[in-house]
């Protein structure tokens, strides 16, 4: 959606990166995506996933979680793989800190 983002909105941002990107903060191993992504650089490493894309109760949200529960049959640990949408409950439109996202998430 950034291609849409007006001049006058885009000042507001620090940056602005393509729909992938790969970061580290502190001793983790960051992917972030506009859209899920099954099998993202380094999951089996804890390598930490966050995406967008996926609305609450829909059929991709569905197929997100049965792909997560099919990852913990097989490898014996739950994907690292969070939707952080804005409409997300713990999210509830507010900007979140890694920390924050990883408390709500990994309970």
């Amino acid at each position: 959606y950034d291609k849409y983002l007006k001049p006058s909105t885009k000042k507001y941002f620090k940056e602005i990166h393509p729909s992938y990107w790969e970061l580290k903060d502190g001793g983790n191993f960051i992917v972030l995506s506009h859209y899920p992504i099954m099998a993202f650089n380094n999951h089996m490493h804890g390598a930490i996933h966050l995406y967008g894309h996926v609305h609450n109760n829909t059929d991709d949200a569905k197929m997100v979680e049965r792909y997560k529960e099919d990852y913990e049959r097989t490898y014996k640990k739950k994907p690292r793989m969070y939707a952080v949408g804005a409409m997300m409950p713990y999210m509830d439109y507010t900007p979140r800190t890694l920390e924050e996202i990883l408390k709500a998430n990994e309970e």
